[in-house]
């Protein structure tokens, strides 16, 4: 009986993974092809692909993959029609957060939410009721070199001249906000002094703290990362706390 119910424990950690990584794929594919459509396949003048590229390399999305979708949509850039929304939610336990989805059926995806946010406790909420805490910046997320401390990092970031606005410690990560028009700018500069930039791209702020039930928001982002259609999800907390848990 113990070996059966390791082997079902496994099974499900596998199927978990599995189902995590293709709902990360099926994201990334979208972020790629929102962005072309939007700003076109040109690198140098669309931070918002390369946001979306960095993002698909953090989820292990083969190259191939990427630079196929790239590709059919520079070819295609009037078809398709996913569309974008950020929807304004009290997750479970009251935590005020943001959610942005590409999808092309926002009815669909909207009732998906308000389905998942009343089977955990949480619920949507009234248009502004939450959007006016947050703040939209530009943020690069790096790995930190190393034996290099954050004050270290923080310095050798800071020689380079980039506008930071912030900088978070994350453990072995770093987190830099900056302007949005210089998101790409920055992580060009980052990348160059050797760092491995885990994210590059639009990010919201929080003016406030909230204090809220880890596990029960653990449990909802879980449940709301394995969601297809959504690309990213804001918590109204402190910038570090959301990092963390982002």
């Amino acid at each position: 009986m113990a070996g059966h119910s390791h082997w079902a424990n496994v099974k499900r950690k596998k199927e978990k993974s599995a189902k995590q990584r293709s709902a990360a794929f099926t994201r990334a594919a979208k972020m790629i092809m929102t962005a072309v459509r939007e700003g076109g396949p040109n690198l140098e003048s669309n931070s918002m692909l390369s946001a979306a590229i960095e993002y698909a390399r953090s989820v292990n999305m083969p190259k191939d993959n990427i630079e196929r979708i790239i590709k059919k949509f520079s070819g295609q850039l009037n078809s398709g029609d996913i569309k974008r929304a950020i929807y304004e939610i009290y997750a479970p336990g009251g935590l005020p957060m943001l959610i942005s989805v590409a999808s092309d059926n926002l009815n669909r995806t909207l009732n998906e939410l308000r389905q998942l946010l009343s089977e955990l406790g949480g619920k949507m909420a009234d248009k502004g009721a939450v959007s006016w805490q947050f703040k939209e910046v530009g943020l690069v997320r790096i790995k930190m070199q190393d034996s290099q401390s954050f004050d270290e990092c923080a310095l050798k970031i800071l020689d380079l001249n980039v506008p930071a606005e912030d900088i978070v410690d994350l453990g072995q990560e770093c987190a830099v906000l900056v302007p949005k028009a210089d998101v790409a700018e920055v992580a060009a500069k980052l990348k160059e002094a050797g760092y491995t930039v885990k994210f590059a791209g639009r990010f919201f702020v929080s003016s406030q703290d909230t204090q809220f039930d880890h596990a029960k928001v653990k449990e909802f982002l879980e449940r709301l990362d394995e969601h297809p259609d959504v690309e990213a999800f804001y918590l109204g907390c402190n910038l570090k706390e959301a990092l963390t848990l982002v």
